[in-house]
């Protein structure tokens, strides 16, 4: 019974730390880093994830629109996933050429 309970807990947790990183890390210039755009792929990946897992968690496995918010966060998940694989292709590719361009990771 003590299980569900703690699990709980560090749902909720590690919720609040992906969202005060993510409220942090957004004040930063993430953007104009290809490290600093997979930081935060990863982290809003976790945070969508860990937020359809404490809804799931306060409210069961049926409340409304969860099938949509479901499908959206699996969505952008997809996104942040192909375009850190983009990234990091276009980045070894750099570097195994010796483009003049600076590989930025």
């Amino acid at each position: 019974m003590i299980l569900p309970l703690l699990t709980g807990v560090l749902i909720a947790t590690a919720w609040l730390a992906a969202l005060i990183f993510i409220g942090r890390f957004i004040l930063t210039q993430w953007f104009t880093r290809t490290a600093g755009f997979l930081t935060m792929a990863f982290l809003s990946s976790a945070f969508g994830v860990l937020t359809l897992a404490l809804a799931t968690t306060l409210f069961g496995r049926e409340w409304p629109g969860r099938d949509g918010v479901r499908f959206f966060v699996y969505l952008l998940i997809n996104v942040f996933l192909w375009s850190a694989v983009y990234l990091l292709a276009r980045d070894q590719r750099r570097v195994h050429t010796g483009s003049t361009e600076e590989a930025q990771s």
